[in-house]
């Protein structure tokens, strides 16, 4: 009797054992403390941001209007388009990261310190999803290599230098993805103080960007899967709450104009109408190429692209197709517990993504899963480098550190950003700042201008601005009347719209157009409208 053993006892003791060794594992999966690679990212990001920094103003027009946004909030404007003759609200961009630039503002109105505060933003991001790896159990030494090598990818970098919210978005991102990992399922929802930090940061991430819906979606989706009940409804009822001034707002001002323009058959021509269930499966498919063959590649792994293409080589098909199995594994890798909170994440972001309008291109709408997929990809690679090494019995040369040799290829992005950024500003451009800058100094403050580019002008100018109306030199007379427009700016930016509709109107109406200033080369011309 003597000698027999209680079973129970010893499957005990083989939990203790266990547990001791997984204790040993963890200890060495984190040889590194938070604070000395919250300082190697940090100094590692430093010399890249310093290095490839664009100190010129992006062309693509939508920064100018959030400058303008912020400064509108900066000046207790209310959210309004302070560019147009008469400020009316605001209801196409969010108020999110507008209200970020307002509070910067308080430093300094620089646009170059404006900017920054993006790189600013990249890089608590990419910190926290460095925790977000570590908390979903991925090993220390590869979630820092990871994150290092997010420090050089091309699409990220660039976004971090324009004065734009797609950054401020992929921060909100980052800080529910953090939160989420951080909640204590096992407490009292009244003591889980990161559920009401998690909720917090899934209404700021709508109110940066409209697509922040994805989130909400997602992390309600792994909240259901994991039966947390209560923290769903708390989730579901404290965001609903937070987002719905914005729809009620968006209601009595008439509407969206961002839903309006997603649900066009064009967004740049309205009056195609709008868009039938045959339009969206035509877009689904259109961009289902779209994304695997370019946007996923570009933006997950910087390979060059060309935006204006009618069909698909067979090797963009294979690298795509290659890089979303990685992607796949690397999902496959991932704790089981965060399968449903990344499958809901990803997934509800390519909802809708895949129903955009097909002029809406670019990496950009998907800027927030770049850094997700970049991971996932990495995870899926090294664990296959992993598979591969132990199959040939050289698993004693594999390491994390080993995926650092993608410096060599990423680093040829840094030149491009950093050559880039030495550039001039193209000269149609540099030609309408020259004209807006002598508008700014030689008309009235209040004086009504008209111009491709509104915003933009406003922003070199401080003058209200509008664009003219797309229709027959009758329309286009009419417009610039009703808008009380006394200067019209023509300029060759390359848009057709100014030589089919503003183009016209000036060369059939001579005795209403006075040529007060020009810039040759393009030549770019103000003139006073009478």
């Amino acid at each position: 009797m003597k000698n027999l053993t209680n079973p129970n006892s010893k499957k005990n003791q083989q939990n203790k054992e266990r547990s001791s060794v997984e204790n040993i594992s963890l200890q060495n999966n984190k040889p590194f403390s938070d604070k000395i690679v919250f300082a190697i990212m940090g100094i590692v990001f430093l010399l890249i941001y310093v290095y490839i920094f664009d100190k010129k103003a992006d062309l693509n027009g939508d920064n100018f209007a959030y400058y303008a946004l912020g400064k509108s909030i900066h000046d207790f404007r209310g959210f309004s388009s302070i560019w147009a003759p008469v400020a009316s609200p605001h209801n196409h961009f969010p108020p999110g990261y507008p209200f970020i630039l307002s509070i910067g503002m308080f430093i300094s109105s620089s646009p170059v310190f404006l900017t920054s505060i993006n790189g600013f933003l990249l890089f608590i991001s990419v910190f926290l999803l460095y925790k977000f790896l570590n908390n979903i159990g991925t090993d220390q030494r590869l979630s820092l290599v990871i994150s290092v090598l997010l420090f050089l990818n091309a699409t990220l970098l660039k976004s971090s230098t324009i004065m734009m919210s797609e950054v401020c978005y992929l921060f909100g991102t980052s800080l529910v993805l953090f939160f989420v990992t951080q909640l204590k399922p096992n407490t009292s929802v009244l003591k889980d103080y990161y559920l009401l930090f998690l909720i917090l940061a899934l209404g700021f991430s709508f109110y940066v960007r409209s697509q922040g819906l994805s989130l909400f979606v997602g992390v309600l989706f792994f909240l259901l899967l994991s039966k947390q009940w209560v923290r769903f409804g708390v989730t579901l009822v404290g965001t609903a709450a937070l987002i719905y001034p914005w729809f009620w707002r968006g209601k009595q001002l008439g509407g969206n104009s961002y839903a309006d323009q997603l649900l066009s058959k064009n967004p740049y021509q309205p009056e195609l109408g709008k868009a039938n269930v045959s339009d969206f499966v035509e877009r689904f498919l259109h961009n289902v190429q779209r994304y695997v063959t370019i946007e996923i590649p570009n933006g997950t792994v910087g390979t060059k692209v060309e935006y204006f293409k009618e069909s698909y080589t067979s090797g963009e098909w294979v690298f795509g197709i290659c890089l979303i199995v990685l992607v796949f594994f690397g999902f496959w890798m991932v704790k089981k517990a965060y399968k449903p909170l990344m499958f809901g994440v990803i997934g509800g972001t390519f909802a809708i993504i895949l129903l955009w309008p097909e002029q809406w291109y670019g990496s950009r709408f998907l800027f927030n899963m770049i850094p997700v997929l970049f991971i996932l990809a990495g995870i899926g690679f090294y664990r296959l480098l992993e598979l591969l090494m132990k199959k040939l019995s050289l698993s004693f040369f594999i390491t994390p550190f080993v995926l650092l040799v993608f410096i060599i290829p990423f680093s040829d992005s840094l030149k491009e950003l950093h050559d880039y950024a030495q550039e001039p500003y193209p000269a149609p451009y540099s030609n309408m700042f020259d004209v807006a800058e002598w508008a700014s100094a030689n008309t009235p403050e209040s004086a009504v201008f008209c111009c491709r580019k509104p915003e933009m002008f406003f922003y070199f100018s401080n003058r209200p601005s509008v664009n003219y109306v797309n229709g027959v030199e009758k329309e286009v007379i009419k417009g610039l009347e009703e808008s009380k427009v006394r200067y019209v700016v023509l300029e060759q930016l390359g848009y057709g719209s100014t030589y089919k509709y503003l183009l016209p109107a000036i060369q059939k109406n001579p005795d209403r157009f006075k040529l007060l200033y020009q810039v040759p080369n393009p030549d770019t011309y103000l003139f006073e409208f009478h």
